[in-house]
């Protein structure tokens, strides 16, 4: 069974030939115009949208169905191929049964012959071949057999009654064909079938087998359906014909343990996705039963995920595109409808409406055929009011043009309706307010005329006045001008006896302080005079006590005799220096007293200077203060008369104002007179 490829064509998209130049003013849109494709676009976008994400869902899941079914097929297609290998091999041991050299082999024991049994029928490098005994011992097994054990039970106990050695279908019950597994050989194929000799004396057992493990049969499998297909072992994969990244076939991938509690355990078949190595795939699993009606494998087939996502976004693309044709044309429609339908007419009602705006009221009509719709009676309407207004203009200008004329008796020529009979009536008003003022200026004008002649002569008597008072103006500023001056020669000669006042007044605090510091060195004299008195007192007391020791001393030489004379001497001299000692204490307690006595009466007179000093101090601040007092009475005073100053200037300026205002006055006056004379006649000539 063939099963041809599908193969997915690369969508390629289609060349657009875009025009060289666009005109630009077909593609302008208006802002409604622009609102409603907007709002159509997003509704046939959304609406499309929509549609096109539930048929990608359902495609979605169709396609996953669609993959899974054909990874079913995959494995039918490896049944029906391994089924054939099986048929293949009773074929052989059919061949080789209708000849007698298999049975005079075995019933002779001719062990060279089987080779040339096994080369006859030129087997692939896959195909294994046994020979036994009666009794099921091997005599005979091909260079690639493998298998670790074999099982011929079933034929050995062939019943021979039954048995024709020229019609093997009638021993067919005596056959084990199937599947077997050990642990040397994953997954194989095996066909065995006892060899009688005589009609009714069994001989051996051939047995034949196909290596499944062997994989590039499974090749032809793969190009015929497009699927990836393996036969899996109960533990590991037998052959297959997925490949690792580095071209070789995978050889250690464990049956799933979910695909092995369904198809191992419960004996079912297993569709959906799976995981081999690093690959997903939709996926078909089917049990494979051994020669013991057990599931000693499973027939594998699947179909990667990522041509699934290939194809799956190929529909997407197309989908897309197809979908963005659909909106670009339901646009193009939109904008053609609202263009030809809405926006038109619309333009042209905004046309007509902003001439309107701007008072051009004499422009065509519209050459726009509008339609018997709402938009249409609204154009109408409004070109009706445009005729109305032009009216209404005309008639008002022509009202206006005899009110400029001086004619105020004009009524309007149409009828008003509506809020225009305000206009009419307000006309009516104007016309009767304008004639009363007419009437009011003509008897005003006469009424101003007499009093612009009394203001023109009230005015030339003002002027002659205000130019006396100018000049008394002026002598006033000149004498306060003088005060002035005065006054600030006085402030600065304040300000220089302040200033002298000053440093007088910090020389005598200098001196009050150098007189502080004398009076404090008399008291240090004072003190060290005293503390001197005190050593001359010792001095004198050491001298009492040597002038004593002396004594002593000439005393204890007396009684010595001869031999205390020297030590006398030396005592007398001791005695002789102790006087000396004692009088110059003396003396100089007597002039240190004399000192103490002159340092307290120069204390006395430092005493009476300081406190002269301190009261020279006090006068000077007192001094030094009223100055300030003067000083600052005659910057305020110069202020003031600055300010005063100032103020006389202001009022020679107004004066000067008012004395050429009223001579402007005057003159206006004359020309008030005139005007009014030329007004009077002026309002004779209105109608009222």
């Amino acid at each position: 069974m063939k099963k041809p490829k599908i193969n997915i064509p690369k969508f390629k998209l289609p060349k657009i030939n875009m025009p060289s130049k666009l005109n630009l003013n077909a593609l302008k849109m208006t802002k409604i115009e622009g609102l409603m494709c907007l709002i159509v676009g997003i509704i046939i976008t959304f609406s499309i949208a929509v549609t096109l994400i539930i048929s990608i869902s359902l495609s979605s899941n169709h396609n996953d169905d669609t993959y899974t079914s054909m990874s079913s097929i995959g494995v039918n297609v490896l049944k029906a191929d391994v089924a054939t290998k099986q048929h293949e091999l009773e074929n052989v041991f059919k061949l080789w049964n209708s000849d007698t050299k298999m049975r005079n082999a075995l019933k002779d024991g001719y062990v060279g012959t089987f080779a040339e049994i096994y080369k006859s029928a030129e087997f692939d490098e896959n195909t294994f071949c046994m020979f036994t005994d009666a009794e099921g011992n091997m005599l005979w097994s091909s260079n690639n057999y493998n298998l670790a054990t074999y099982d011929v039970s079933k034929s050995v106990a062939c019943d021979t009654t039954i048995v024709d050695e020229y019609n093997p279908t009638k021993h067919t019950d005596f056959n084990q064909y199937g599947f077997y597994a050990d642990e040397n050989v994953p997954i194989s194929i095996v066909f065995t079938a006892p060899v009688v000799y005589g009609g009714n004396t069994v001989v051996g057992i051939c047995y034949l087998g196909y290596d499944l493990s062997a994989s590039t049969y499974l090749d032809t499998i793969k190009d015929q359906t497009g699927c990836e297909v393996a036969l899996f072992g109960s533990e590991l994969i037998g052959g297959t014909t997925i490949m690792n990244a580095d071209g070789t076939r995978v050889t250690d991938a464990p049956l799933n343990k979910d695909v092995a509690e369904v198809v191992l355990a419960k004996e079912e078949t297993f569709s959906g996705k799976d995981k081999i190595g690093k690959v997903n795939y939709y996926a078909t699993y089917e049990p494979i039963i051994d020669i013991y009606g057990n599931a000693c494998g499973a027939y594998f087939s699947g179909i990667p995920t990522s041509k699934s996502t290939e194809a799956f976004n190929s529909v997407i693309v197309i989908s897309v595109i197809a979908a963005l044709v659909i909106i670009v044309a339901a646009f193009v429609v939109v904008v053609i409808f609202v263009k030809k339908v809405i926006s038109r007419p619309i333009v042209a009602v905004n046309e007509l409406a902003d001439n309107m705006s701007r008072g051009n009221l004499s422009v065509p009509d519209s050459d726009y055929k509008f339609r018997n719709d709402e938009v249409g009676d609204f154009a109408r309407s409004l070109q009706n009011t445009k005729y109305n207004l032009s009216a209404y203009i005309q008639d008002i200008s022509g009202i206006l043009n005899s009110m400029a004329d001086g004619d105020f008796t004009a009524k309007p020529a149409i009828s008003y309706v509506g809020d225009f009979e305000q206009i009419e009536q307000s006309f009516g008003q104007i016309q009767n307010k304008l004639s009363d003022v007419v009437r009011n200026i003509n008897d005003s004008s006469e009424q101003v005329l007499n009093g612009a002649e009394q203001m023109a002569n009230g005015s030339q008597m003002l002027a002659e006045g205000t130019t006396t008072q100018a000049g008394a103006i002026e002598e006033l500023t000149s004498t306060i001008n003088s005060i002035y001056d005065k006054t600030q020669v006085n402030a600065e000669h304040a300000l220089h006896a302040k200033e002298l006042s000053a440093g007088v007044e910090e020389k005598a605090i200098l001196q009050n302080e150098d007189m502080r510091r004398v009076m404090d060195a008399m008291r240090d004299i004072e003190t060290k005079s005293s503390q001197i008195g005190n050593i001359i007192q010792t001095i004198e007391d050491i001298a009492f006590q040597t002038n004593i020791l002396a004594l002593n001393a000439a005393v204890e030489a007396a009684r010595a005799g001869d031999a205390g004379r020297g030590f006398a001497v030396v005592a007398d001299e001791v005695r002789n220096l102790a006087e000396m000692s004692s009088e110059a204490a003396q003396n100089t307690t007597d002039l240190i007293s004399a000192t103490v006595l002159a340092v307290n009466d120069g204390a006395e007179l430092v005493r009476a200077a300081v406190e002269s000093m301190a009261e020279i101090t006090d006068k000077a601040k007192e001094t030094s203060n009223l100055i300030d007092e003067i000083s600052d009475a005659s910057n305020a005073q110069a202020e003031a008369v600055q300010q005063v100053t100032v103020g006389i200037e202001k009022i020679s300026e107004v004066v000067q104002q008012n004395s050429a205002t009223a001579e402007e006055t005057a003159a206006s006056c004359e020309q008030l007179s005139g005007q009014s004379q030329v007004l009077r006649e002026q309002v004779s000539k209105l109608k009222a």
